[in-house]
């Protein structure tokens, strides 16, 4: 997959664990939602805090996200977040949560 398809993910998701603690509240907990999801095959297996595309140990891969975030830099308005901070802030989630 092409980052430009992906790159904007990170602060999305970024901003919403950020925003938790002012959103309703949902029914299940975040490991018994991702693991019905893993029973229904709505994925293949449960997120860890160390996959590849968290840790970006690759200089290449690590490039295109950056330049995929930079070409898009304008389509958004609102605080941004790094995308060091935004993998940081899922990695923690991951492991506080689905662990």
């Amino acid at each position: 997959m092409e980052p430009d398809g992906f790159a904007r993910h990170y602060e999305d998701a970024a901003h919403i664990i950020r925003s938790l603690d002012r959103l309703p509240a949902i029914e299940q907990s975040p490991r018994a939602l991702a693991d019905d999801m893993l029973r229904e095959k709505d994925i293949a297996e449960m997120p860890s805090d160390d996959e590849p595309a968290l840790v970006l140990p690759d200089a290449a891969p690590r490039a295109a996200v950056d330049r995929a975030l930079a070409r898009i830099s304008t389509m958004f308005w609102g605080p941004r977040v790094p995308v060091d901070e935004a993998r940081a802030t899922i990695r923690e989630w991951i492991r506080g949560n689905l662990a």
